[in-house]
């Protein structure tokens, strides 16, 4: 009887420590899983702080950027109010109100393919000095290849949100007959730029896009619907 009770005894101290070792893992794995979140959250810190570093040391040029068909889903990504769009609210911090200014003296922009296949209703004009512009398409991609084709047919009534690198809305506006959208005049910085498929519509390429204005510059975010 001294034996059996000896063993239960053991049996059931072990049963105790197989217990505690269990609750200690626990612990330890919520703990790397919050370390690893922390990690992620300090990477993406620091991607958004390398591009805002670039945006304000790289000489500004007053070019056009290279056109952006949307790539990422921000953006949550990839948009204040050129002709043919509506605008749904009016600018808030960070956006320069848009038409500010004689437009006598500014070049018509002209020069990207989007812009040659699909002309807007008006004049696209450059920004002020040292304020920048973000513009853009959506339209039906008939063929699904994300790059505006001749044949194709601007969209609009898509809904396009700007949002500061904090993620706050800035300002929101619909396409219009040309399909088009602007955000003129912005001070320079990083912008997220997300639009929102019409009804029945779904998107080719992803709703939202982050980017870098600069002074003097404009950036061309087209989307792709079907």
């Amino acid at each position: 009887e001294k034996d059996l009770a000896g063993a239960r005894e053991r049996i059931q101290n072990l049963v105790e420590r197989s217990q505690a070792l269990r609750e200690a893992l626990s612990e330890v794995e919520l703990q790397l899983q919050e370390v690893g979140d922390a990690a992620l959250r300090f990477q993406r810190f620091m991607i958004g702080l390398e591009a805002l570093v670039e945006s304000v040391t790289t000489p500004e040029t007053p070019t056009v950027t290279p056109t952006i068909t949307a790539t990422l889903t921000i953006t949550p990504t990839e948009t204040p109010a050129a002709s043919g769009v509506i605008t749904a609210t009016p600018p808030a911090t960070g956006v320069a109100q848009p038409g500010a200014g004689s437009k006598a003296d500014r070049e018509v922009v002209e020069d990207t393919p989007a812009l040659r296949l699909f002309p807007p209703q008006s004049p696209l004009y450059r920004p002020q000095s040292g304020l920048a512009h973000i513009f853009g398409l959506v339209w039906e991609d008939a063929n699904e290849n994300g790059v505006p084709d001749e044949g194709e047919r601007p969209l609009p009534g898509a809904t396009i949100t700007l949002h500061d690198a904090r993620g706050r809305e800035l300002a929101v506006v619909a396409t219009g007959e040309d399909g088009r959208y602007l955000f003129a005049d912005l001070e320079p910085g990083l912008y997220i730029v997300v639009e929102q498929d019409p009804q029945g519509v779904e998107s080719v390429t992803p709703n939202a896009v982050t980017v870098s204005a600069r002074a003097d510059g404009l950036v061309e975010v087209n989307f792709a619907d079907r």
